[in-house]
């Protein structure tokens, strides 16, 4: 019994410590979030294929990402912190917020909405006539 003994106690030992081990990873806080960014014209209709990039203020480490078809950009793990978000898409006025705080384990939603930019075009027509010859009559003799 004592050989059965002492080859299950390193065992039950291991056990022991996988679990502590394991249960503390699980209440473990990390220090990242996560962040959705949602993007929409005027008329309130999702907007695809945005560009969102984030700009942490602190660290200035940048991501970016398009929004989906939804109108969504998804960012995740994020740094907690303070980041500057710009958000453009041709056709579009581009948008940028500053001070948006991001908390430890947050699932943050920040809402962008895109105005219609104005156009302007500036047509330049350049036509480099080519010298003509005069044209010359001939008599008839």
């Amino acid at each position: 019994m004592a050989g059965s003994y002492g080859e299950l106690m390193p065992r039950r030992i291991s056990i022991i410590l996988f679990t502590a081990a394991a249960s503390t990873l699980c209440f473990a806080q990390t220090d990242s979030a996560s962040l959705r960014v949602f993007v929409q014209d005027a008329s309130e209709s999702a907007v695809s294929g945005a560009r969102v990039q984030i700009r942490n203020a602190g660290t200035a480490v940048e991501l970016s990402a398009p929004t989906s078809a939804d109108g969504y950009a998804f960012f995740s793990p994020v740094v907690r912190g303070t980041y500057e978000l710009l958000v453009a898409k041709a056709g579009f006025k581009s948008v940028r917020l500053t001070g948006v705080s991001i908390n430890v384990d947050e699932r943050r939603l920040v809402r962008v909405k895109l105005d219609v930019a104005s156009v302007s075009e500036t047509i330049e027509v350049s036509e480099r006539a080519s010298p003509r010859k005069p044209n010359r009559l001939r008599s008839a003799r």
